[in-house]
């Protein structure tokens, strides 16, 4: 998943200033909490796109 992402990032370095903005917003933050990490909505639909759906056959069991 990560390396998804961290392709789409280099390809599209508007996406990727936008991201490291949001993060610089929280500003001096030694470490990324969960509470923080919540408040990164920019980050989270970039978390998200670069997901890969999930299996169908997980769909049909019911597990999702």
């Amino acid at each position: 998943m990560l390396t998804g992402v961290s392709f789409m990032l280099v390809r599209h370095p508007k996406v990727m200033e936008k991201v490291r903005a949001e993060i610089s917003a929280l500003g001096d933050v030694k470490t990324l909490t969960r509470d923080n990490l919540r408040n990164l909505e920019y980050l989270q639909n970039v978390l998200k796109e670069g997901m890969p759906p999930p299996p169908s056959c997980l769909e049909s069991f019911g597990l999702l």
